[in-house]
């Protein structure tokens, strides 16, 4: 990131009263050295510390990268900076005493500067998914908070960034486990106590912590506060999460169909309830097609909830303008799903991706558009507004979960199927991957995907017989 940086050639662009970035005729930055009020600085590690020394001397960048170089050497050969001057007995009062020579204006390195400042460029540039940001602030306040911690308790001075290392990593996570037991145990009725094995905080929530300092670390590396990154050892604390299982299509078919309103659902419930239940009619409906749609199209939940009808281009007989093709040739369809849409619950976009018709799928779609709403292009529009998309089916879902016993089922198992069932039926992993929108080129489908329904291995050891 970079937070401003100056023309070489322009040095009235400068922001004043602050270390502003140096960039050299072709726009690239020129490390190490800044500019303030007129005046260049040399950025270099004295004695342990980084500091920002001023080059009163250089009046081009070119003077100041050699003037910058002529220090580092005297830094190397340990004679900056010079030793002060012997002053002559008596010395001078306090308010007239001489500046000591090699005296540096040191700018603040710490992790609380480093955060706060890491956050501003950030947020500027808007880089990153606002969920992830507000999860990443999270995390960074609380490093903020222990740092200020360490320097009441027996700190002279802010911890700085150049001193973070695994010790210190280590000494976080303790903190905060303590910190969340004790809120824990405020929080408890008069005479209850909490679980010897109780935590109170998860380790994903820890991992997640020092993921975000680790990026305030990376940012300092590029902006010039570290040379180099300190090696951070951290053993990932998150449990590995269970592995999600194969459904048989009869139990995804259970699931999907039961929030359905029917003749037959409306007839078990008492006269005075059914027209209440009659009301959610559309909302079922809705539930249902956009369950089969992920477990046909194998999309993520937030992207699939965005879907619109100009996405879906529709198979058809070729002609004879379409180049290539046979004249009555039938040309698959695509279901179209836009990277910026990939990630829509969190995290980075990917690349636009098409999943090409399989016949089901196709059949799916054709039955969605006959009971569409003509007055909107989203697949699924929210109840209150047309024009705009549903928000979430989790009341759908949760509904659907009692009425089935399948506590454990949620949108991702339609997506887990679409993967497996291509995996079994010969799909190459490059191709599913590119359907799915993982960026690997399949080889997390390689490793965690290709579980096998029974009878599989037979069918697929028959297909050996021509091979000996």
């Amino acid at each position: 990131m970079k937070r401003n940086a100056t023309l070489c050639n322009d040095q009235t662009k400068a922001r004043p009263n602050i270390m502003n970035q140096v960039t050299n005729r072709d726009g690239r930055r020129v490390r190490g050295i800044w500019f303030r009020n007129g005046v260049y600085y040399a950025q270099l590690r004295v004695a342990g510390n980084v500091k920002q020394i001023p080059l009163q001397d250089a009046g081009t960048v070119a003077q100041a990268v050699t003037a910058r170089q002529v220090l580092k050497g005297q830094i190397t050969a340990g004679t900056f900076p010079p030793a002060p001057p012997q002053l002559q007995s008596p010395l001078p009062p306090e308010s007239e005493a001489l500046p000591v020579a090699g005296e540096l204006d040191v700018s603040d390195h710490s992790i609380p500067a480093a955060i706060k400042t890491y956050r501003e460029e950030r947020d500027a540039l808007k880089k990153g998914d606002k969920k992830t940001g507000k999860r990443e602030n999270s995390g960074l306040n609380k490093w903020v908070e222990f740092c200020n911690m360490r320097q009441e308790a027996k700190q002279p001075k802010p911890t700085q960034i150049a001193d973070l290392d695994s010790k210190m990593l280590k000494n976080f996570a303790v903190w905060r486990r303590k910190k969340a037991l004790a809120e824990l145990e405020g929080k408890l009725e008069e005479g209850v106590t909490l679980d010897a094995e109780e935590s109170g905080i998860s380790g994903r929530t820890l991992d997640l912590d020092v993921m975000a300092i680790q990026k305030v670390v990376a940012w300092a590396v590029t902006e010039g506060w570290l040379e180099v990154a300190p090696v951070l050892h951290w053993d990932t604390l998150a449990e590995e999460p269970e592995k999600i299982r194969l459904m048989t299509s009869e139990e995804l078919e259970s699931f999907a169909r039961a929030n359905l309103v029917t003749e037959d659902s409306l007839a078990g419930l008492p006269k005075k309830y059914r027209h209440l239940r009659a009301r959610h009619a559309r909302s079922s409906q809705a539930f249902f097609d956009y369950t089969y749609l992920i477990w046909l199209s194998g999309g993520r939940e937030h992207e699939t909830l965005q879907q619109r009808w100009s996405n879906v281009t529709w198979s058809r007989l070729a002609t004879k303008d379409d180049a290539g093709w046979k004249i009555g040739e039938k040309i698959v369809g695509h279901l179209h799903f836009p990277g910026e849409e990939a990630k829509a619950g969190g995290g980075k976009p990917a690349e636009d991706r098409n999943v090409d018709f399989h016949a089901r799928l196709e059949e799916h779609l054709r039955e969605m558009y006959e009971r569409r709403d003509p007055t909107t292009d989203w697949m699924f529009p929210a109840n209150y507004d047309p024009k705009a998309p549903q928000g979430s089916f989790r009341k759908q879902l949760e509904h659907a979960r009692k009425v089935t016993g399948q506590e454990d089922v949620g949108f991702h198992h339609g997506r887990h199927y679409f993967i497996s069932h291509a995996v079994m039926a010969g799909v190459d992993f490059k191709t599913i991957a590119v359907w799915v929108s993982h960026r690997d080129g399949g080889r997390l489908i390689g490793r965690k995907y290709s579980h096998l329904s029974p009878g599989h291995s037979k069918l697929s050891a028959q297909r050996m017989d021509g091979a000996f």
